[in-house]
């Protein structure tokens, strides 16, 4: 087999140098005819075909600001909006919503005093009665609006929450331990009036 080679490439040695010569020739002498190293020519770039990208960074420079030109005319006017509402003058109702708490078995009691729909709790309180037995120490836990995170899925929206309970707690007492609290929620509307 190493003989035949030797005798092909002896056969064929002038024919393999002028191919590589034409093939190499040709293309080193396209590229420097056609497109010169580092150069393009006005007549070889189409108009408006290049980009800020195409140029290496620094080469294209920014002229000064030109003058400010002249002020547009002014444009159609518009079409006129809707016509106002005549709604009156707002008045502030305030109304008083109340529960009581208390009669309950056991030592604790959580209620709630809940405002008409179309108003919105705005604050409220608790009255102790006046009557209440004084051997009695009521705690006030928590006095407050809803809704707030952490409700009790059962406590009503838009309502006064109180949870209160006896601090000296005796199971002699029963269900007269907590006296009958009166839960106060104010709550307010805004109406228009005329």
């Amino acid at each position: 087999m190493g003989s035949s080679l030797i005798r092909h490439m002896r056969s064929n040695l002038i024919a393999y140098l002028a191919l590589l010569l034409a093939l190499g020739g040709t293309a080193t002498a396209a590229a420097n005819l056609v497109i010169p190293r580092n150069s393009v020519r006005s007549a070889q770039v189409a108009d408006h075909s290049l980009q800020r990208v195409d140029f290496a960074n620094g080469t294209l420079l920014q002229g000064p600001r030109g003058f400010r030109g002249p002020a547009g005319s002014r444009g159609a006017k518009g079409d006129p909006g809707p016509a106002a509402v005549s709604a009156g003058t707002p008045v502030l109702s305030v109304i008083t919503a109340t529960a009581t708490m208390g009669g309950l078995t056991g030592t604790a009691a959580r209620a709630a005093a809940t405002c008409p729909e179309g108003t919105s709790v705005v604050g409220g309180g608790y009255l102790i009665p006046p009557n209440a037995r004084p051997d009695l120490d009521i705690v006030v836990r928590e006095s407050r609006s809803t809704p707030l995170p952490g409700d009790l899925p059962s406590d009503p929206p838009n309502s006064w929450i109180v949870f209160a309970y006896v601090k000296n707690a005796s199971p002699i007492r029963g269900v007269d331990a907590l006296p009958g609290i009166t839960i106060v929620a104010r709550c307010a509307r805004v109406e228009l009036v005329p």
